[in-house]
């Protein structure tokens, strides 16, 4: 269906109307990808390639079908045995612009991109970062 689909192996596949939340196990630390849910995702975990054919790396790969769709996800590292602190991610449209929201421990972090690109970051009722 994709190219380059030849050298992916361990491939799972499934879908999902809710949240995806992918672990990729390192040595001493672990990637988790949040990812807001929408419906109908279809989601394909394996590995493949990275240096070479025999150095694999874990991968997922998401996808939606439709005349639009809109993706939003948080990839956070955190120690192997320790839990992430990014608990959910969610997304809408608010006057045209794509609002997310991360919710990470007891607050939520809010990150807003308009049509033109212009990004601004709210975190603890504060804008910590703003694009010009």
């Amino acid at each position: 269906k994709f190219v380059g689909m030849e050298y992916v192996q361990n491939i799972k596949a499934g879908s999902a109307d809710g949240p995806i939340r992918v672990q990729f196990v390192g040595k001493t630390v672990s990637t988790w990808l949040t990812m807001a849910a929408a419906p109908k995702t279809e989601v394909l975990t394996g590995d493949g390639p990275c240096a070479s054919v025999l150095d694999r790396v874990p991968l997922a790969m998401v996808t939606r079908n439709g005349a639009e769709a809109c993706f939003a996800a948080v990839l956070e590292p955190a120690l192997n045995g320790r839990t992430p602190t990014v608990s959910a991610v969610s997304v809408e449209q608010k006057d045209g612009n794509a609002v997310i929201a991360v919710r990470v421990g007891d607050s939520t972090e809010t990150v807003t991109l308009t049509p033109s690109n212009a990004l601004r970051v709210i975190c603890g009722g504060k804008a910590v970062l703003e694009s010009k």
